[in-house]
């Protein structure tokens, strides 16, 4: 009889705690998300339409980049032009005006056109930057993290002087797939670097022969500055006009069969 009893009580206890589970309602917890960060790059504006930066700014932004990236973060780059404040609260003001002048509707019209067209090529210059610094751990691994900002600095050099071309011209094509090709610009200093490095006479002398000498060849401040940034424009530009995302092209950072001649 006992024992009876005592399987009763179990079996009223079970069932009682099976009954507290049923009134107890499910807590959905939030998966956590993400957040993206925001990285911003002041840029000060010239009167001849380029950009200047803060070199010393750029080695620190570089370390946040490749911080957030390895923490698999998502990653905004806005860019912070002082001397556009005014012009983009004139424009944001005669956007929002009705029944303007002559005068105001061809301004309104004017700052729109350059607006549009900067913030286009700005948010071309974010994908650049973050497509290369994806390689970190990749293809330039080799360089380490603080040749990073040498690369960056030249990025941002690269984007300054898109419509400045000066200096000597050296080709720069893949072997295995010229539709790979693209040039980079050395000053006097940086030719006659490569040619000690090479130990050639003449510039000439880099004119001779489809593949005489490997992109890699080159000095490595040439690399990282010039170099890497060109290579990455140019995919930016091949991505473009294929219609596909620049990561498609990313194979194509690695440098090994990237060829240089005299242009």
């Amino acid at each position: 009889m006992e024992i009876f009893l005592i399987l009763a009580t179990i079996i009223g206890g079970i069932v009682g705690v099976i009954q507290i589970f049923k009134w107890i309602k499910p807590i959905n917890l939030p998966i956590p998300r993400n957040k993206t960060k925001t990285i911003s790059i002041t840029l000060q504006a010239n009167k001849n339409g380029s950009f200047d930066f803060n070199e010393t700014e750029i080695k620190r932004i570089s370390k946040e980049l490749l911080f957030f990236l390895r923490n698999k973060e998502q990653i905004q780059i806005q860019y912070v032009i002082p001397q556009h404040n005014d012009a983009r609260r004139k424009y944001k003001k005669l956007e929002k005006q009705k029944n303007l002048s002559q005068a105001d509707i061809e301004q309104r019209n004017s700052l729109q056109k350059y607006f549009k067209s900067l913030d286009g090529k700005l948010a071309k210059l974010s994908r650049i930057i973050i497509s290369v610094y994806s390689q970190a751990d990749s293809v330039y691994a080799t360089y380490g993290d603080e040749s990073f900002s040498d690369i960056l600095i030249g990025i941002l050099d690269r984007f300054k002087k898109s419509s400045l071309v000066t200096g000597t011209k050296i080709d720069v094509w893949r072997e295995k797939n010229k539709r790979f090709t693209t040039a980079i610009y050395l000053t006097d200093e940086e030719l006659e670097r490569t040619l000690s490095k090479l130990n050639l006479k003449s510039r000439q002398g880099l004119a001779f022969g489809p593949n005489n000498y490997f992109a890699l060849e080159l000095p490595l401040h040439i690399i990282l500055k010039k170099l890497i940034p060109e290579v990455a424009f140019h995919l930016m530009w091949l991505s473009e006009r294929e219609g596909n995302p620049i990561e498609q092209y990313s194979d194509n950072y690695n440098l090994l069969d990237w060829c240089i001649g005299l242009g």
